[in-house]
């Protein structure tokens, strides 16, 4: 047997020798207490504020820092192979054989916990926050929490929103692994999550550029989504908090236009916004200031325009008809602010602001949804029902330039017919079935006409055949 010792190099040979089972379990053991320390002050290192997160980060250190099932197994059977090791200065085939196998699992082992030592050290490095997205902490947070189960959802996010200490910078983090989470799940699940941020929103610092466009990035654009998003409109302050709100918003419909997306943020979150702020007025103006150009009515003009215009078409007369009912002498300004707002332009120039609300007026006010009598016509209960209405003054006549005509003299004509042309223009894209219809205008004006034989002072009648002369007009041109 000793033949197998005279074909290694002695220096090999001697230190075979010199190994013993001792003296491996005080290697292992001393492998073992360099862990301790630092995986002591990993656990505790949080104060009394911190403790429910405490406990998920503890979780997050034992399974993807400490690895406990390796870090477990590598111990055991480390421990249990420097035990078994034989004590020998024979070359005996069997035994060197056997202290091999020993050998290999104890090096396995050890490496195991050194590599431990190794993620423990780094995460205290990284001062367990992750407060970049490569970071090392970050990429343990994200790994551990996306293989949560959904038993542990609500208790592990709500655990780590909850905490009031959570540091701002972090949140970016926390949000893009939350939202990376939930991004393959149903819709009726994802309302259910949500619910998790409406719940703790008082810890989430939605201002923070970062945060916030996580928040708005990761909400699906569905009505649980939009909930969130008022809930973040409804916080804003005077400082800039809606145009960042409503810019992120705006990229995001950009990047994926759809409608029934474009209908719930102009009608849920957008005119929702003007009701909910209407006895603000400074938080109005701020809020309808920050209404990108990209959804304004004024677009429509444009031979292209984009998905959120042709909404606020849809839905323009709703919020007209919500102005006209709450106009009050002390208020004129701010609903002469808001309609301008929704149409676009400074003082909206080259469209004519009257005929616009004149005609949502007609078609959309409350009086249409009680029937014509037996012997009235539809073109007289329109009649009817404007001349029921009181008088609007958020949205007067324009002030027209006044430029010399062929014989140089002064003249608005032409403005004029600019101004109303382009409000005719966006009244198509409003009443597409009305305002092209022909014969319904020339009905209009009939009846209009004939009233005027016997009311020949009345200044609305005069109002309504004005409109209606223009649209004829318009009409007939564009046929012709």
């Amino acid at each position: 047997m000793e033949q197998i010792c005279l074909n290694i190099p002695d220096y090999i040979v001697t230190l075979y020798r010199s190994i013993s089972s001792s003296g491996l379990l005080s290697f292992f053991a001393l492998i073992i207490a360099l862990l301790i320390p630092f995986a002591i002050f990993i656990i505790n290192n949080r104060t009394d504020e911190e403790k429910d997160f405490a406990r998920v980060e503890r979780a997050v250190v034992l399974n993807e820092v400490m690895h406990v099932p390796f870090l477990v197994a590598a111990t055991f059977f480390g421990g249990l192979a420097s035990l078994l090791f034989i004590d020998s200065i024979h070359c005996n085939k069997m035994e060197i054989i056997y202290n091999l196998i020993l050998c290999v699992i104890i090096i396995a082992a050890t490496a195991t916990i050194m590599w431990i030592i190794k993620d423990t050290i780094l995460w205290i490095r990284s001062s367990a926050k992750p407060d970049m997205i490569n970071s090392f902490c970050f990429k343990k947070w994200k790994k551990y929490l996306q293989k949560i189960d959904d038993k542990d959802f609500y208790d592990t996010w709500n655990s780590i929103f909850g905490n009031t200490k959570l540091s701002e910078t972090l949140q970016p983090a926390y949000l893009s692994i939350f939202f990376d989470k939930i991004e393959t799940k149903k819709a009726s699940e994802k309302s259910i999550k949500y619910r998790i941020l409406c719940e703790n929103f008082e810890n989430i610092k939605v201002f923070n550029p970062g945060v916030l466009e996580i928040l708005v990035n990761g909400v699906d654009l569905d009505h649980s989504g939009v909930i969130l998003l008022n809930m973040i409109r409804d916080n804003c302050g005077l400082t800039g908090d809606f145009n960042l709100l409503i810019d992120y918003i705006d990229k995001k419909i950009a990047n994926d236009p759809d409608d029934a997306k474009s209908n719930l943020i102009i009608k849920d979150f957008l005119f929702d916004g003007i009701r909910r702020f209407f006895k603000d007025e400074k938080k109005e103006r701020e809020f309808v200031n920050a209404i990108p150009s990209s959804w304004k009515l004024n677009l429509l003009l444009q031979p292209e325009s984009r998905i959120m215009p042709k909404t606020m078409a849809i839905y323009y007369p709703e919020i007209i008809q919500y102005l006209l009912d709450r106009q009050k002498e002390k208020n004129i300004g701010i609903l002469e602010h808001i309609n301008i707002a929704l149409i676009g332009g400074l003082g909206n120039a080259d469209i004519d602001e009257r005929l616009l609300v004149d005609v949502c007026e007609i078609y959309s006010n409350s009086y249409r949804i009680i029937p014509p009598e037996d012997n009235q016509t539809p073109e007289q209960k329109l009649v009817e029902d404007y001349l029921k209405l009181g008088a609007r003054y958020f949205a007067n006549t324009n002030m027209y330039t006044i430029i010399p005509d062929s014989n140089g003299k002064p003249s608005t004509e032409q403005p004029e017919k600019i101004q109303e042309v382009n409000a005719i223009k966006i009244l198509i894209h409003i009443f597409p079935r009305i305002i092209t219809n022909k014969a319904h205008i020339k009905k209009m004006q009939k009846e209009v006409k004939k009233q005027l034989v016997s009311s020949p002072n009345d200044y609305r009648l005069k109002r309504l055949l004005k409109i209606y002369t223009v649209l004829l007009q318009y009409i007939s041109k564009s046929k012709s």
